[in-house]
């Protein structure tokens, strides 16, 4: 046995796995260095470890050989399949994660753009009597200028006209001055022309406050027809008791007597059609509504398609 010399005590490394027979186990333990050269006949079971690094740990007797397990072609495929397993598990909690991040991101946007995509004016359509029968306050005037008044969320525009004339309104408001709309057309906010056009407006009234929008009746004076015009005048309220009912698809009936039929959806000419333009509901002998016209006794011999 070599001499100890002034390395000792040795530190014993740990055993190499593929080379389990230089584990020796039997007591006493005893700590050689080995040569670089090769070992005896007498050492032959030290063989397998001289090409070990330099310190292995044997005894005298031959110790049990380690056997290390051999893995079978089914192990293998089961290992393979869990490690498939274990991947996809992995590439699925990542595409988890993005698509959250994706989902998040696109909440933030939406809640950012919900005025512009989601928030949206719709009106049911109606004729002007019933705009004028239904508003508190019905006048011609010309816009002079406006200003944007920082209440709520999306403001108010308040305008300031200069009245013409009004038609309804006068138990409510003795002049008008100023019209306030949303500032916003997605939130039925109307925009008027400064200082261009007369226009038509009707409204309500709140706290002393004319408010008007796009769900209400506002047009340029200049584009109404002559029978609206006459109609806002003083036509238009001899109606407010009859009801137009709006006839969208045929068969269409009127159900009482106060009831006239609106056939302006049913035309290829669209809305405002005929009946809009030119007539008022008006109401005549025993509580009867019809369509008036306006103009001198029908000639029997002409037929106008367009009549009610």
């Amino acid at each position: 046995m070599a001499s100890l010399g002034s390395d000792w005590p040795l530190r014993p490394r740990a055993v190499d796995p593929e080379r389990g027979a230089c584990l020796r186990r039997a007591a006493p333990r005893v700590y050689e260095r080995l040569s670089s050269s090769q070992p005896s006949e007498g050492n032959a079971h030290v063989k397998q470890c001289a090409a070990a690094p330099s310190w292995r740990l044997h005894t005298k007797k031959e110790p049990p050989l380690l056997l290390l397990p051999q893995r079978t072609h089914s192990d293998s495929s089961t290992v393979y399949f869990q490690q498939q397993q274990h991947r996809e598990e992995r590439n699925f909690r990542e595409m988890q994660s993005v698509y959250q991040h994706l989902i998040s991101l696109l909440l933030v946007f939406s809640s950012l753009q919900v005025p512009q995509l989601t928030e949206g004016c719709s009106c049911a359509l109606g004729h002007p009597q019933d705009a004028f029968c239904n508003s508190d306050i019905v006048i011609r005037a010309k816009v002079v200028g406006k200003k944007l008044l920082r209440d709520g969320p999306f403001g108010t525009m308040r305008y300031t006209v200069k009245q013409m004339k009004m038609y309804k309104g006068f138990e409510k408001v003795q002049h008008v001055q100023h019209i306030y709309t949303d500032a916003s057309e997605s939130l039925c906010g109307v925009k008027f022309e400064i200082n261009k056009y007369q226009y038509l407006i009707t409204g309500r009234v709140y706290d002393d406050k004319v408010y008007t929008g796009l769900c209400n009746f506002n047009e340029r004076w200049e584009r109404l027809s002559l029978a609206q015009k006459k109609g806002f005048n003083h036509r238009y309220q001899l109606g407010c008791n009859c009801r137009i009912k709006p006839c969208h698809y045929l068969p269409c009936f009127v159900t009482s007597k106060n009831e006239c039929l609106w056939t302006d959806m049913l035309s290829h000419f669209g809305y405002p059609g005929y009946q809009s333009r030119h007539y008022a509901c008006i109401q005549q002998k025993e509580g009867y509504c019809s369509w008036y016209r306006g103009m001198t006794t029908r000639d029997k011999t002409v037929i106008n398609a367009t009549d009610p």
